[in-house]
């Protein structure tokens, strides 16, 4: 009996052969394309920047933060004419910039579940329901800052009423 032969997934992208085989094409000139545009970009933009795809004449880049939008799009005549001499075919002649923010660290969020934003504090729900005029959205506001914590002020006319008389007997 023969002993079955074992397959990389590496080997597997860089057979050449069928959809796997253009998959790994398609990434290496991806990393490619990636490696070309950030030695042209300064930093820290050049850390931002990922090339994306390559559609006919349009090159994606995808970005973490809508500032390194304004950026590119600023650049993008230098970014062309560095790529086009840099990638050969085929040639690119239009800059899509997309924002995609970078994943969560972690896999969660503070607030929890991923994806879920943090509660905020009891103190800010309360004030905001405070400002607002009597209603359905101000209680429930305030029921959900939950009971407010009374401080106990001591000194001159600032104790409740209750230190006031357990400090009476003495």
């Amino acid at each position: 009996m023969k002993k079955a032969r074992f397959v990389t997934p590496h080997s597997l992208l860089h057979s050449g052969a069928g959809n796997l085989g253009r998959l790994g094409r398609q990434a290496a000139q991806l990393a490619e394309a990636t490696r070309v545009l950030r030695e042209h970009l300064a930093p820290p933009l050049n850390n931002h920047a990922t090339v994306a795809a390559i559609r006919g004449p349009t090159l994606v880049v995808v970005v973490d933060s809508p500032v390194w939008v304004a950026r590119l799009r600023y650049q993008s005549t230098g970014i062309l004419e560095h790529l086009a001499g840099k990638l050969g075919s085929p040639p690119v002649s239009r800059l899509r910039v997309l924002v995609r923010p970078p994943p969560p660290q972690g896999g969660s969020s503070a607030g929890g579940a991923p994806g879920r934003p943090k509660r905020p504090p009891p103190e800010l729900i309360r004030s905001v329901s405070k400002s607002l005029g009597p209603g359905l959205l101000r209680e429930r506001l305030a029921r959900l800052a939950g009971p407010e914590e009374q401080s106990a002020d001591v000194g001159a006319g600032g104790g409740s009423p209750e230190s006031a008389r357990a400090g009476e007997g003495d």
